[in-house]
């Protein structure tokens, strides 16, 4: 009896909390609805941006301000104030946010266009990185804290990588590494202590190429010369550039505080409107359209949790059949934010793709990374368009197998086999890495790698000679890109989308972005229950950073598919 009352209070216990946690979200999303911003006349939107900044969010954005806005939404945003009669001007605010190169290309490029209507684009600067100043050198006019404690520092173009060997030995584990292609780096991580030489200048190669065109851009932007602006990366003696640097240097045209500013243009605290707060007028769906599917984030067979994405074959299969059956879409743009994962998901996702093909012509649009897996799935697109700071190419496969025999020994672990079978206890976790198992996996690497090889050759229409020579898991810049014919065009997204519509012959129709939005509430609800999560959005403190650590991520992936298509490295810088 008393087990009966215990489990009834506790299912009643669980009930109770599930219906506050329902209740208190829907008051939430109410009186944030009811808060949004009236905009008034002859405003300013500021974009105030401090946080992560993804591509997209299939989340309806911002819900309290716990979902970072995405680079979509902003962009939208931008548009939508371009042909807003209230809002006068933007200003930008950037804070030390965290996006990609490709992603802040888009803005940028909204931002310019933004200023064609004749509205004009301020920026404000306190203690800012090299991304805050990316963007705000789009600004007709740049003004700068003279506090001593304000300031700007620029790093350059690069990343670091870390190595784990040394901690995993340490520990009993070693990690053993199968590569089909010499530049394939994936496992370096956890089989060096260093980069290896091929991968190392093959990098630097990358980099010198983005970094010049972020120099050419910089000048561009703020009317001065290219060597000025390399002249401040590589030859100023101090990180933070100080007031008078930057004056001297025509990085600012100003140092005044805030309020001034917006006593200059006119604009007072009660006509600045957040771009968080701010609504874009909906765009009104035309009886033809393009479709965008967003393929974002690392490709595995793993659920993404509320607010992150992922690229799995299950969801892209959801999509594609929704666009494929959709007869107002007449084409399609798959943009590509990868740096690949699982070979076995890419493949089965460039089966989908293929198919989609045979229906709608299908474009795609690289962003700030499209390799390896990432690469794989854009191959056989009827043209391919790279934003001029993707980082794409990595044709190449690894595996990796973690061997934890010696963890075993230092613990105290042991174990025996019996059976009937050659490979009866290949996969056993505390004996030594069986040599029949190795040879196994470079075979199926081995094969992998034909296998990717082929698809491009028949996708980009090189021959398989050609292919292998720019693959080995090398990676390109979009130009280095389109010289070996890997993509067609160095463009933007809208490009991509132009050129979609030009296949088809439309000159009148509208872009439907997928995967589909949701509420908030509808993810949390509908798609996955956390208690964990749910508690955190009733406290204000969930942020799409949360997200699995590096390591942990990273081991459970190589388990649950050893054979991966995946980029080493992201660019940091």
């Amino acid at each position: 009896m008393r087990t009966k009352w215990y489990l009834l209070g506790c299912g009643t216990s669980i009930l109770l909390l599930f219906l506050v946690f329902v209740f208190g979200i829907r008051s939430l999303m109410k009186t944030s609805q009811q808060a949004t911003v009236k905009v008034q006349n002859n405003s300013a939107l500021v974009i105030d941006i401090d946080k992560l900044v993804p591509e997209y969010s299939d989340l309806t954005d911002s819900h309290f301000n716990l979902i970072p806005i995405s680079a979509h939404d902003i962009i939208e945003k931008i548009n939508s104030a371009a042909t807003d009669p209230k809002i006068k001007c933007i200003i930008l605010k950037p804070n030390n946010y965290s996006i990609g190169y490709a992603s802040l290309h888009e803005i940028m490029l909204a931002l310019a266009e933004f200023k064609t209507t004749g509205k004009k684009v301020y920026a404000y600067l306190n203690f800012v990185g090299q991304k805050d100043y990316i963007l705000s050198t789009v600004a007709d006019e740049i003004y700068l804290n003279p506090s001593a404690t304000a300031g700007v520092y620029l790093t350059g173009v690069g990343s670091s990588i870390t190595f784990y060997k040394d901690m995993l030995s340490k520990l009993g584990i070693e990690v053993n590494i199968v590569r089909a292609g010499k530049y394939k780096a994936a496992g370096e991580s956890f089989s060096r202590n260093n980069m290896s030489a091929e991968f190392k200048n093959n990098l630097m190669g990358l980099y010198e190429d983005i970094y010049v065109q972020l120099c050419a851009d910089l000048a561009k932007n703020r009317n001065i010369e290219d060597e000025t602006v390399r002249n401040i990366f590589e030859n100023r003696a101090n990180l933070f550039i100080a007031q008078d640097e930057a004056l001297n240097f025509k990085m600012v045209d100003g140092l005044i505080q805030e309020d001034q500013m917006l006593k200059n243009i006119g604009i007072d605290k009660d006509h600045m409107v957040s771009i968080s707060k701010y609504q874009a007028t909906p765009i009104k769906q035309k009886n033809q359209k393009i479709a965008v599917i967003y393929a974002m984030g690392e490709i595995n067979s793993v659920k993404a949790n509320i607010g992150t994405m992922n690229i799995n074959s299950k969801n892209m299969k959801e999509v594609v059949s929704k666009v494929k059956e959709d007869n107002s879409i007449k084409a399609v743009v798959l943009r590509v934010n990868s740096p690949g994962g699982s070979a076995l998901e890419s493949d089965i996702i460039n089966y989908y793709i293929e198919e989609l093909k045979k229906v709608k012509p299908v474009i795609v649009s690289m962003g700030d990374v499209a390799a390896s897996g990432g690469y794989y799935i854009s191959a056989n697109a009827n043209y391919i368009y790279a934003d001029p700071y993707t980082i794409t190419g990595s044709i190449g496969v690894i595996s990796m197998l973690p061997d934890v025999n010696k963890l075993g020994k230092k613990i105290g672990l042991s174990s025996e086999s019996a059976g009937y079978g050659k490979f009866i206890n290949v996969l056993e976790p505390w004996k030594p890495t069986n040599p029949n198992m190795l040879s196994s996996f470079q075979d199926m690497t081995d094969r992998t790698y034909l296998e990717f090889k082929t698809v491009v050759s028949r996708g980009r229409g090189i021959d398989v000679d050609t292919v292998d020579d720019i693959a080995q898991g090398q990676v390109w810049s979009a130009p280095d890109a389109k010289a070996h014919k890997l993509i067609d065009e160095v463009g933007t997204l809208n490009d991509a989308i132009l050129k979609a519509a030009e296949l088809v012959n439309l000159t009148d129709y509208s872009v439907a972005s997928y995967p589909q939005k949701k509420d908030l509430i509808n993810a949390v609800l509908q798609e996955k229950f956390d208690l964990q999560v749910a508690l955190k959005v009733l406290s204000g403190k969930y942020t799409i950073e949360d997200i699995p650590n590096h390591i942990e991520n990273t081991l459970n992936s190589i388990i649950e598919s050893p054979v991966q298509m995946k980029l080493p490295f992201s660019l940091d810088n």
